[in-house]
C-alpha cells in the first residue's frame, strides 16, 4: 500500500480528524463503524487508481 500522506493541510488517513463518536466505546481506541467509514471515505478519495 502506498501512503497517502502529502502534508498536513492536505487530507488523508494519517490527518484524518476523528471525534467521540468516530471512536469505539468498548476500547476508547479502535474507530467505530462511523470512524471506519470516515477512514473509508479518505481512501477512496485519495485512491490514485480509481
Amino acid at each position: 500500500m502506498v501512503a497517502d500522506y502529502v502534508n498536513e493541510s492536505t487530507p488523508s488517513t494519517g490527518t484524518t480528524t476523528f471525534g467521540k463518536d468516530d471512536i469505539d466505546g468498548g476500547d476508547c481506541f479502535h474507530p467505530s463503524l462511523q470512524g471506519q467509514n470516515k477512514i473509508s471515505q479518505v481512501m477512496w478519495n485519495n485512491n490514485p487508481d480509481r
